[in-house]
């Protein structure tokens, strides 16, 4: 198996680096340049050099593979996202974050010196209109956020979405991490859930996240262990009603970690 260098020889990641990609996210998913102290390696198994996909012909029908290699100096996790946009091309998206259409499974979590898979699959019967972009990145699991986006792929279906959903019916749903006591900000991870109908969307991991644009309905948040910090305590706890009488239009969630408890060694021998 040869390896390439990211970002050197990636050229499918330069190219969605430059459409401004990062730029939008802000704070949210993909970092903004490699960080310099990571050594990460990664091949792929079942990849070209196309960017914009049409929909009818998606490598592999969806499902990239890559063979990676954690030099160190620290842990890494892999995280993704999938963002839809209406309209029809191949220019960079972040429009509305749709993690429920695209997946990943293998390893997830990346020791120092360990080699694996991880595999990504997108839904590419999802959608029938607009355009769909998939990325996945690499980031220190020191909870620094630090890493670098290793795939980035659109899917255009040629044609533009109809406007369906007027923004009266729709809202702003916020969530954010901080540090119990300090405030200090923390990368964490969650799943956010809706009532009614049944909605899950798996995966997020950020300091601070905005949905834009999201339908009226019951929501709430489920938290994902931390690999820093250990979960606190959230404030408000439970659902909270996202309509047309919601202050601002916005709900949001404040979720406080606190450090992982460092064990002890055990006392010398008498």
């Amino acid at each position: 198996m040869r390896y390439v260098i990211a970002l050197k020889q990636n050229k499918k990641i330069a190219v969605f680096a430059a459409l401004g990609l990062v730029a939008a996210l802000a704070v949210t998913f993909v970092a903004v340049s490699r960080a310099s102290h990571l050594d990460v390696n990664y091949s792929w198994i079942n990849d070209n050099d196309v960017n914009c996909h049409p929909a009818g012909s998606v490598v592999n029908g969806g499902v990239w593979t890559a063979e990676i290699r954690n030099n160190g100096p620290e842990d890494i996790f892999i995280e993704k996202a999938a963002f839809h946009d209406p309209q029809a091309g191949c220019s960079a998206t972040t429009h509305t974050l749709r993690q429920d259409v695209f997946s990943m499974s293998g390893e997830t979590h990346y020791s120092v010196g360990e080699t694996n898979r991880t595999t990504f699959t997108y839904n590419v019967g999802a959608f029938n209109c607009g355009r769909v972009q998939i990325d996945a990145a690499y980031r220190s699991a020191t909870g620094s956020g630090d890493g670098f986006v290793f795939l980035g792929e659109m899917i255009n279906y040629g044609v533009d979405c109809p406007s369906t959903i007027p923004p009266a019916e729709t809202g702003r749903i916020r969530v954010i991490n901080k540090e119990v006591n300090t405030n200090r900000d923390i990368f964490a991870c969650w799943t956010l859930v809706r009532e009614n109908p049944p909605q899950r969307w798996t995966d997020q991991c950020a300091v601070e996240h905005t949905y834009a644009n999201f339908p009226f309905g019951r929501y709430t948040i489920e938290v994902q262990p931390g690999i820093t910090h250990d979960f606190d305590h959230v404030d408000p706890v439970g659902w909270q009603n996202l309509g047309s009488g919601t202050p601002g239009g916005l709900i949001q969630w404040i979720v406080y970690w606190r450090p992982k408890a460092v064990t002890p060694p055990p006392p010398p021998p008498p």
